[in-house]
């Protein structure tokens, strides 16, 4: 087989992946700050010694820490379909590699 490394590259299309990969990198960095800002709103309230004086507050922390630990499920499943396509693109290149060698 005659491979052509333009077509390859054209084909497979690494723009989209990486465009995939910054667009959910920028969507984290937006919510992370909007995660400071919702925590400094809650200590202009006095709320950060952990002593919620109304009902509200706790319920503005607890939201804060679901939301926390649900962006940072989605940030460690981003990492490792990151790590999978990387290895994936690795097994891809290998084998066009031994295939062109084989030409």
């Amino acid at each position: 087989m005659n491979f052509n490394l333009i077509s390859f590259s054209e084909e497979t299309r690494f723009d989209v992946f990486n465009d995939f990969y910054v667009d959910k990198e920028e969507d984290f960095i937006i919510r992370f700050q909007a995660f400071k800002e919702r925590i400094e709103r809650l200590k202009a309230r006095g709320s950060m010694n952990l002593l919620f004086t109304s009902k509200t507050e706790l319920e503005m922390m607890m939201e804060i820490r679901k939301d926390f630990v649900s962006i940072h499920g989605e940030m460690v499943l981003s990492k490792n379909y990151c790590s999978l396509n990387f290895a994936v693109l690795i097994k891809i290149l290998k084998n066009m590699i031994d295939q062109l060698g084989n030409c």
